[in-house]
């Protein structure tokens, strides 16, 4: 993407005889902004559901300690 974008800002409207160049060098624009958005929102889908795991194994260890403690505390008594 970035070296389109390079391309792009080293243009200018008037460097393109047939308009048709310049349809095509929006289309290749959108296509790589469409491509673009669909890797980051799988890269929001992966981060929200390690982000899900991560918090079920939290809520598994806080269990885990909570019975622990508890144990240890009847131990004491």
């Amino acid at each position: 993407m970035e070296l389109l974008l390079q391309e792009i800002t080293s243009l200018n409207v008037v460097d393109f005889e047939d308009p048709d160049d310049l349809l095509t060098l929006a289309g290749r624009l959108g296509n790589t902004l469409l491509l673009e958005n669909r890797e980051l929102k799988e890269e929001i889908r992966q981060l929200r559901q390690s982000r899900h795991e991560l918090c079920v194994e939290m809520t598994e260890r806080q269990s885990q300690w909570d019975s622990e403690r508890t144990g240890f505390q009847l131990d004491v008594r």
